[in-house]
């Protein structure tokens, strides 16, 4: 089952394209489109489709709308209760106390320590197969 996606210069992916990822993959945890040019309300509606997204990046180099304005992924971080990161283009969007109630705080941190690992144990994969 497919646990992390990467699309390189997707600009043409639409709205239903990444519903239909979502349902397609449900052990999805890690999903890049690059390329990919959504709202935060988009973003928002669409990432509580799945309960396992632990980390979504998308967007182009700015002047990508948002890429460096966090506060306006505020609503798209609440809607998984900060279970999904959410990087457009470089920056990832701070879920900080100062911002954030401490649940959602605490599932972004708890995401963040998952993607590490999951991470560690893909490296560690190809140093084997190597």
């Amino acid at each position: 089952t497919l646990q992390s996606l990467k699309l390189e210069t997707q600009p043409q992916i639409t709205i239903a394209g990444l519903e239909t990822i979502l349902h397609g993959c449900p052990l999805l945890r890690s999903l890049e489109i690059l390329g990919f040019e959504p709202t935060p309300e988009d973003v928002e509606r669409i990432l509580p489709l799945s309960s396992t997204l632990l980390f979504f990046k998308f967007g182009k180099p700015p002047p990508y709308f948002g890429a460096d304005e966090p506060e306006k992924w505020t609503s798209a971080v609440l809607s998984t209760e900060g279970r999904t990161i959410i990087q457009p283009y470089r920056k990832e969007v701070p879920v900080t106390k100062d911002k954030f109630p401490p649940p959602v705080v605490a599932n972004a941190n708890l995401s963040k320590e998952k993607i590490s690992k999951m991470e560690e144990e893909t490296t560690n994969m190809w140093e084997f197969l190597l």
